[in-house]
C-alpha cells in the first residue's frame, strides 16, 4: 500500500497544516504499517512556475523535445508517476489570499497534462487517473467553511476532479489567528478528526488488499 503525502506551507516548523500531515501519516502507519510513504514538498522544495518555456516543454511530449524540454518532460513524469501509484493521498492545505499555495498550483500545473492525465472531449474534459481517497487538510487563519471566501474547497475539487479523482475529504482547521485559544482549540479538534480519518482510511484499504487477495 501506498500513501502520498504532500505539503504544500512555506512557513516550515511552524506550519500548522504540517503539524496535522504528521499526525495524519502517523495515524495511517499506526494502522498499516506496512504502508510505504511517498512525501513531496512543494512548499519547502518549490515546483518551478509554469512559464512560458515549460508549457512550450509540456506541450512538445512526443514531438522532438529538446534536451532542456525533456527535463521538463521527466520532472513532470516523476509527479504523476508518484501520483499514480498512491492509493491514498493526504495534502496539507493552508489557505493564502483566500487561495491555495502557488507551490501547491505550480505542481498541479505539471501533474495536469493533456494526453497524459485527462483528454478534452466534446463535452468537456475526462481525466484519465483512477480514483482514490484524497484527505484535504485544510488549515486557516479565518473562519470560510461554507462561505464565499473559501474559494479554495470548489477548485480543489474541481482541479482532482479534472484528473478523475473525486472522492475528496476535508478536515478544517479555521480560526488560527483569532487568539491563541482558538487556535489551540481548532486545532486539538482537527487532530481527533485528522487521526480517526487516517486510521478509518488505512483499515478501509487493508480490507480492499484482504478481498482482493481472496479473490485471486
Amino acid at each position: 500500500m501506498k500513501l502520498m503525502r504532500i505539503d504544500s506551507s512555506i512557513t516550515g516548523a511552524a506550519s500548522a497544516s504540517r503539524e496535522l500531515t504528521d499526525s495524519f501519516t502517523r495515524a495511517w502507519l499506526g494502522t498499516a504499517p506496512a504502508t510505504r510513504v511517498i512525501s513531496r514538498d512543494v512548499g519547502q522544495i518549490p515546483v518551478p512556475h509554469l512559464d512560458g518555456q515549460r508549457l512550450a516543454a509540456l506541450a512538445a511530449d512526443g514531438r522532438d523535445p529538446t534536451p532542456d524540454q525533456e527535463q521538463v518532460i521527466d520532472d513532470s513524469e516523476r509527479f504523476i508517476s508518484e501520483l499514480e501509484q498512491a492509493d491514498a493521498l493526504v495534502v496539507g492545505m493552508p489557505m493564502y489570499n483566500f487561495h491555495a499555495p502557488s507551490g501547491f498550483k505550480a505542481w498541479f500545473d505539471h501533474v495536469a497534462r493533456a494526453g497524459r492525465t485527462f483528454n478534452y472531449t466534446a463535452s468537456g474534459p475526462v481525466g484519465l487517473l483512477k480514483d482514490r481517497p484524497v484527505h484535504i487538510l485544510a488549515t486557516r487563519g479565518g473562519v470560510h467553511e461554507g462561505a464565499d471566501s473559501d474559494l479554495q474547497t470548489p477548485w480543489l475539487e474541481q482541479t482532482f476532479a479534472l484528473l478523475g479523482i473525486r472522492d475528496l475529504r476535508f478536515v478544517y482547521a479555521e480560526g488560527l489567528n483569532l487568539s491563541d485559544m482558538d487556535r489551540k482549540r481548532a486545532m486539538n479538534r482537527a487532530r481527533v478528526l485528522v487521526e480517526s480519518a487516517a486510521m478509518t482510511g488505512a483499515e478501509c484499504l487493508l480490507e480492499d488488499e484482504r478481498i482482493r487477495r481472496e479473490a485471486i
